[in-house]
């Protein structure tokens, strides 16, 4: 490895000692070698320092804090320790394919346009489905993000010099949401790229912030939504927000909701014709595409109740959700 690394890989862990050797080890068996493993152990008490501490290999540089600071605080700590000319995130519960690496590199390498590189990736453990990276170039991206995360963020590769140019980090105010954030921000200044090729496997497992944090980390990304919304020239309300979400992969059977699908779609267009906010034919192409798979799957999900049960969440999606005609 060179004095200075092309690669810093940036893991923060915290008590991850179940999958920890799987995660170091694909680390380690990267065909891609001129890199440094920055591990970031945030005040464990499971063993996985203890772990850590065992491997036998150059490249781990291991930081310890004595305390949890959180993943805020951690990510953020590896980004200004972190020597590589990329950094490259991973998880302590996620498996990197052998070439990952050396995929990314070659392709932030040959693409100084893009800041940050993400890739497909395949979900294992508890479920078992290919990933939701469904949109590999910029201008496809940066309108994703109105409805969505379309960045898989142990996948992600940064590039260090837009950090440096930009002073961005990691925000600490959008709580389980923060790299949805992140990449909101960073897509004003640099390009966006999915690799289309597999190269993590994601775990799905009970322990996930997704599922032991949902309700907070959807307040989060509600806040990012509604501010991309307002920057486009919308104020949206509650209600609003609530059908907006079905257009982003969310369940939320708002009555009326094939009318009012059309006529928010509609309003999105007049306002980014305005205000130039986004590039406008693939806004126009993803919310045509959105708005129909949205209808497909809330038909599909309501088929799937029983009576009853699809009464009540009519009525509670009406009282929570009322949106006025038009």
């Amino acid at each position: 490895m060179s004095s200075t690394p092309a690669i810093t890989v940036l893991m923060p862990v915290y008590n991850g000692r179940q999958f920890l050797p799987e995660s170091v080890q694909s680390i380690l068996s990267q065909t891609f070698r001129d890199f440094e493993f920055l591990i970031i152990d945030d005040g464990s008490t499971d063993g996985s320092l203890e772990f850590l501490r065992g491997q036998n290999d150059t490249r781990i540089r291991i930081v310890h804090e004595a305390t949890n600071r959180g993943i805020v605080h951690t990510l953020n700590s590896g980004l200004e320790l972190a020597s590589g000319y990329y950094v490259a995130r991973m998880d302590a519960d996620d498996i990197a394919l052998p070439g990952r690496l050396a995929a990314q590199y070659r392709f932030m390498e040959e693409n100084p346009d893009v800041g940050v590189c993400g890739t497909a990736f395949q979900m294992f453990g508890e479920q078992h489905s290919p990933g939701w990276a469904r949109y590999p170039k910029h201008p496809d991206l940066v309108v994703a993000l109105l409805f969505e995360n379309p960045l898989c963020h142990p996948s992600v590769m940064i590039r260090q010099a837009v950090l440096r140019q930009t002073g961005l980090r990691y925000p600490g105010d959008y709580p389980h949401a923060e790299e949805y954030a992140f990449w909101v921000r960073l897509a004003r200044h640099t390009g966006l790229a999915n690799l289309t090729e597999p190269l993590l496997q994601y775990r799905s497992h009970p322990q996930q912030v997704s599922r032991q944090k949902s309700q907070e980390q959807c307040r989060s990304i509600s806040r990012i939504i509604a501010e991309q919304l307002a920057a486009l020239g919308l104020t949206a309300s509650p209600g609003e927000l609530a059908l907006h979400n079905l257009l982003g992969m969310a369940f939320n059977p708002v009555p009326g909701y094939r009318r009012k699908l059309d006529s928010w779609a509609g309003r999105i267009l007049e306002a980014n014709a305005r205000s130039a906010f986004l590039p406008h034919e693939q806004l126009a192409c993803q919310l045509h595409d959105r708005t129909a798979a949205a209808i497909e799957r809330t038909q599909s999900q309501l088929a799937r109740m029983t009576r009853l049960r699809r009464f009540h969440w009519r009525l509670s999606a009406g009282m929570r959700h009322y949106l006025p005609a038009g």
